[in-house]
């Protein structure tokens, strides 16, 4: 874990992520094939401050939060699979069944998330089909 973390710089970035994170976390124990040990000890997590639950579940159901998380999610597993054909179907299919989030007739389009839809539509590792696919999805969502 603390290998990870380093490699990729989670510790430096100047972002809160309240969704997503442990998507992230998943993504990246399955690139290193990490294995985990069960251990026989039991313990009890005591939380203190509830108000802090409550003020973190506002800001995680936060519109622009959340389609702001989705953004940096998506990027973040783009720009760290390897360029192959199976690795990036698998971040378009990420995408697409988040897509309702960044894009809809209700959201305002920002440069973030044309981007986004750019950087997959420029991908040489992702075939032409999927890319019409994707053109089809984002058009029904934002007209």
């Amino acid at each position: 874990m603390k290998i990870i973390i380093f490699k990729y710089k989670l510790y430096s970035l100047n972002i809160t992520i309240f969704n997503y994170y442990e998507n992230i976390f998943i993504f990246l124990f399955d690139k290193y094939k990490l294995k985990f040990k069960h251990i026989e000890q039991f313990g009890i997590i005591q939380n203190k401050n509830n108000i802090e639950i409550i003020k973190n579940e506002k800001i995680s159901n936060n519109k622009n939060q959340l389609i702001n998380d989705s953004i940096f999610y998506i990027n973040f597993i783009f720009d760290h699979s390897n360029n192959t054909y199976l690795d990036k179907k698998f971040v378009l299919f990420e995408f697409i069944n988040i897509l309702s989030i960044i894009y809809n007739k209700f959201n305002k389009i920002t440069n973030n998330s044309i981007k986004l839809i750019e950087k997959f539509i420029n991908c040489k590792y992702i075939n032409n089909d999927d890319k019409k696919e994707l053109i089809f999805f984002y058009n029904s969502l934002v007209n």
